[in-house]
């Protein structure tokens, strides 16, 4: 399902005058380190709630999952580009027209109690959506720590996962409460088919999640490697992001490779069956390697034409644009059997 059709990020963080057409039901974004493909994954995630500064610190937030060190006036100027200083976005969602722009100025005042100097951001947040504008004062200073989401606008669901959320999140309890367990259990089969259910246990007042195998018995998913709560935090991801857009940064992590191909058969179905379109970014070739051989498998060559993008970010060495090469599944594939091409 493809509810972003265009994107174009005039600026944000260090990316400038990125135009990304045709996209596809899964966008695979590659590129070197430090190319801007995170960058592009939290220009989207504004675009749940565009007109809420919760939620985009909420975003850049996500990048310091362990840490948690940088104030929230740190992280939400940090998005703006540094040349612009400016927040632009614009994109074609569910076939209408969508543009943000966040604006400001940055000044140092003196605080009462202390009698030293704070920095204070004060700007505006614009954003038209088809026919309809909407416009937001917004203030946020350096001792400022909370932020509502009050969520009036919602231009889209979207559901973000980092590389190391598989560590800390346990979504799986909300979705078994939608009805959705045996979806969840299914997925669990391709990495190991003596799975039989997952439980939710309370202890200690808390919900954990527990693994019935035929041979181990009831055991705790802590007791499993990361690649199987990689997964399953993936799988209960797709079914939140239904009817909407999920967010993947760095795919790869903690999923072996011998289980990518079986894995991306299952992720192509229930991207499908859910209605979600994908952003995703990898450093591995491998990664694409196993999305292609997934669906040639199948003989899938409409879904490889038509729905899968392989997109290379790129800095220009001028730095007035950052590039990008879109190709579609089966020049991707093309391109890879017939040249072996470095798709990175």
């Amino acid at each position: 399902m493809r509810f972003i059709e265009n994107l174009f990020i005039k600026s944000f963080r260090g990316i400038k005058n990125l135009e990304l057409n045709d996209l596809g039901d899964i966008n695979i974004f590659v590129g070197k380190n430090n190319s801007g493909k995170t960058s592009v994954l939290e220009a989207i995630g504004i675009l749940q709630y565009p007109l809420e500064i919760g939620n985009i610190i909420k975003i850049g937030r996500s990048r310091e999952i362990f840490n948690n060190k940088s104030s929230a006036y740190t992280i939400f100027t940090s998005m703006f580009n540094k040349n612009l200083k400016n927040i632009e976005i614009k994109a074609n969602v569910k076939n209408k027209s969508f543009e943000i722009s966040i604006k400001g100025n940055e000044f140092s005042i003196l605080t009462e109690n202390v009698y030293s100097e704070i920095k204070e951001f004060e700007g505006q947040i614009l954003v038209k959506h088809d026919n309809s504008i909407f416009e937001k004062n917004i203030k946020l200073n350096q001792n400022d720590k909370d932020f509502k989401i009050i969520g009036d606008f919602k231009l889209i669901p979207i559901e973000y996962v980092t590389p190391a959320e598989h560590l800390l999140k346990n979504v799986s309890n909300e979705i078994i409460k939608k009805g959705k367990k045996k979806e969840l259990i299914n997925l669990l089969k391709i990495f190991d088919k003596d799975i039989i259910s997952l439980e939710m246990i309370e202890e200690q007042k808390k919900i954990v999640p527990y693994i019935e195998h035929k041979k181990l018995g009831l055991m705790p998913l802590s007791t499993y490697g990361d690649g199987l709560k990689k997964v399953l935090l993936l799988g209960s991801s797709i079914i939140k992001a239904e009817n909407g857009v999920l967010l993947i940064d760095e795919v790869e992590t903690a999923i072996h490779i011998d289980a990518l191909v079986e894995f991306f058969k299952w992720f192509v179905k229930a991207c499908n069956k859910y209605k979600v379109q994908v952003f995703m970014t990898t450093h591995s070739i491998e990664i694409i390697d196993s999305i292609l051989e997934s669906q040639k498998d199948l003989d899938n060559t409409s879904f490889l034409k038509d729905s899968l993008r392989i997109i290379t970010i790129k800095n220009s060495t001028e730095g007035e644009k950052t590039k990008a090469r879109i190709l579609n599944g089966l020049e991707a594939y093309d391109s890879r059997i017939d040249f072996g091409m470095e798709l990175r």
